[in-house]
């Protein structure tokens, strides 16, 4: 009878300790992928911005380009005029 006890406890015991480990595993399952989870986004969210600002940087270059050329054609515009007038 004692000896009944006695393994019956280690039993209740044995499965305390593997329900224990289970819950602790599955906490630091939740939080490794909570935390792969947010560094995907992270790199998703500079990902989107780096390609914006590229895009920004393009758009800048171009609007400068076309800003020059056109600055261009009025100074040569403006030498024309300045020679008929003479």
């Amino acid at each position: 009878s004692e000896l009944e006890k006695i393994s019956k406890d280690k039993e209740l015991k044995r499965v305390a300790e593997l329900r224990e480990k289970a819950i602790r595993d599955e906490k630091n399952g939740l939080r490794h992928a909570r935390e792969d989870g947010l560094k995907e986004g992270l790199e998703k969210r500079n990902k989107r911005n780096r390609n914006k600002n590229s895009k920004e940087v393009k758009t800048r270059k171009y609007a400068n380009r076309k800003n020059n050329r056109n600055n261009r054609l009025e100074q040569r515009n403006d030498r024309k005029t300045i020679t008929y007038i003479k």
